[in-house]
């Protein structure tokens, strides 16, 4: 808990408790939206893929783009300025569903925006922790950064399910009547309390690009993004970092936004089911975050983060079969297991990427794993038709495979991952 004795540190993180469970309630209840429209697994499952991709497409479009906007502006501005944009357009989604207008173009519409948003947030507040923390506690700070997404899983997941069970009176996983005018309400109130927190960061030591030049011009923007694209090219362990997030993202991460509310549908557990599912998968996450925190590893990351991707492939494996077993206890445990691993790759990613690039690129570099999370839209557009063809267990057991190769592969060819402290 060494970060926590920066204070700006501290309001980064508040800032990113209340916006992930905001982000953890509206991950239960979209899903939901989109299962209530259809009456066919295969429909739903075609369509909760769909907004998992548009969901995460504008990191494609814009992630190297918001890197090179958070190495020459203030990054504590840039997440204000997200953060109200987040706000703004939650109240317009909070407008739609109190009038009744609930339709998959909205959500579309919805999840595109937000998905912009999220964008610029990431790589600035990634990057901004190593100006509120000493080298040393990087990993420190990023577990317990990315832990805080997992530890609000637990509570915010569960919640959502129950809250909109009890709200409707009904289940919507089998019938079509909404009710999600209290939920999508939370999630403004947590949106606007990280607002205030992220607005409260106050530190001094960042580093400034090209001060005095105009920073607005499109020649100077292409000109920042090839630079930092240039260097990430040039550094072969940067490279095989940017491939080990792209297999995780690809294969690693439907999981929680496609395969989770499927199964939910087909073991009959209804919309708290979904909800306990993800919770427990946050509390692995959140046992994984604090295990990484305490021990802080600064050698072997390459090790941890491969050995890591092939448990996650091997979990998604066994939670898949354990579905043919008729043991929900068996399915919890894996929900777990599943989110334990998950919760010790990314800040791994992430901290190797933060010590191996200096600051004034660092923002890029962050907004390379924004590209890679394309991958998470690819692997959404992939897993919902594949879950609709073959059916939902079949299909989660090709990307638990493809955890498992994707590590194998990287661990025999990939020399420079594997020896990364």
């Amino acid at each position: 808990m060494s970060s926590f004795r920066y204070s700006a540190f501290r309001y980064l993180w508040l800032g990113q408790v209340t916006h992930a469970a905001g982000m953890w309630i509206d991950m239960v209840t979209l899903p939901l939206i989109v299962l209530s429209l259809f009456s066919t697994i295969e429909e739903a499952a075609i369509n909760v893929g769909l907004v998992m991709f548009v969901r995460t497409m504008p990191h494609f479009t814009l992630g190297l783009f918001a890197g090179v906007f958070a190495d020459n502006f203030n990054r504590r501005t840039l997440l204000v300025v997200t953060k109200v944009g987040v706000v703004f357009i939650q109240i317009i989604f909070m407008f739609v569903v109190f009038m009744g207008h609930l339709s998959m173009m909205w959500v579309f519409l919805y999840c595109f925006f937000r998905g912009a948003t999220m964008a610029f947030d990431q790589p600035a507040r990634r990057a901004m922790i190593a100006n509120v923390v000493p080298q040393e506690l990087y990993t420190n700070a990023m577990a317990l950064s990315m832990g805080t997404v997992q530890a609000t899983r637990i509570i915010a997941a569960a919640g959502a399910g129950w809250i909109i069970a009890w709200t409707s009176g009904v289940d919507r996983l089998t019938e079509n009547d909404y009710g999600f005018e209290f939920p999508v309400t939370i999630i403004l109130i947590l949106y606007i309390l990280a607002l205030i927190f992220t607005y409260l960061i106050k530190y001094s030591h960042e580093v400034k690009n090209n001060v005095g030049q105009n920073k607005t011009t499109i020649r100077y923007v292409m000109s920042e993004l090839v630079e930092g694209l240039r260097f990430s090219w040039s550094r072969k362990d940067i490279r095989s970092v940017v491939i080990m997030a792209a297999c995780f993202f690809l294969f690693g991460m439907v999981f929680m936004h496609v395969f989770a509310p499927l199964f939910a549908k087909i073991l009959g557990i209804g919309e708290k089911g979904l909800g306990t599912l993800l919770s427990l998968s946050g509390v692995g996450g959140a046992t994984g975050a604090v295990f990484l925190a305490a021990i802080n590893p600064n050698t072997k990351r390459g090790i941890w983060i491969l050995v890591s991707q092939i448990a996650l492939g091997l979990s998604l494996l066994f939670f898949a079969l354990s579905v043919s077993l008729d043991s929900m206890l068996v399915v919890y445990f894996m929900a777990v297991v599943i989110g334990l691993t998950q919760a010790i790759i990314f800040p791994l990613i992430n901290s190797v990427l933060m010590n191996l690039t200096p600051d004034h690129l660092r923002g890029r570099a962050m907004g390379l794993l924004s590209l890679d999370r394309a991958f998470v839209s690819l692997g959404a557009a992939i897993a919902g038709p594949t879950a609709a063809y073959v059916g939902v267990a079949n299909g989660q057991m090709i990307f638990g495979i493809g955890c498992v190769l994707s590590g194998i592969i990287l661990w025999v060819f990939g020399t420079t991952l594997r020896k990364l402290d």
